[in-house]
């Protein structure tokens, strides 16, 4: 991952309020950004998302349709049902030292 070295401005009230509750500044800094990132982002998305908004399409009824009849084929009909729980096929608790 590449890094980007940044300098900021902080009064020293807040510096040393920060240093007393153990706060790693540069830490928080970087916190501070992703955050800003995040949002930024989910407004951008927000606002294109407004400007042009998704629509019904018909066609997603015939892929849901589709996807409704290969998930019905994923296993075949053959395929044995699951076994139940018992002590025989159970896999070993934490406790369990067989």
């Amino acid at each position: 991952m590449a890094s980007t070295k940044a300098t900021f401005t902080l009064d020293e009230e807040t510096a040393e309020r920060a240093r007393r509750l153990n706060i790693d500044i540069s830490a928080a800094a970087r916190q501070g950004v992703a955050d800003a990132v995040r949002s930024a982002l989910a407004r951008s998305d927000q606002a294109a998302y407004r400007r042009m908004p998704e629509e019904p399409d018909p066609f997603w009824d015939e892929a849901a349709a589709w996807s409704f009849m290969t998930d019905a084929y994923a296993r075949p009909a053959t395929a044995p049902p699951p076994r139940p729980a018992s002590p025989q096929n159970k896999p070993p608790g934490r406790h369990d030292f067989r």
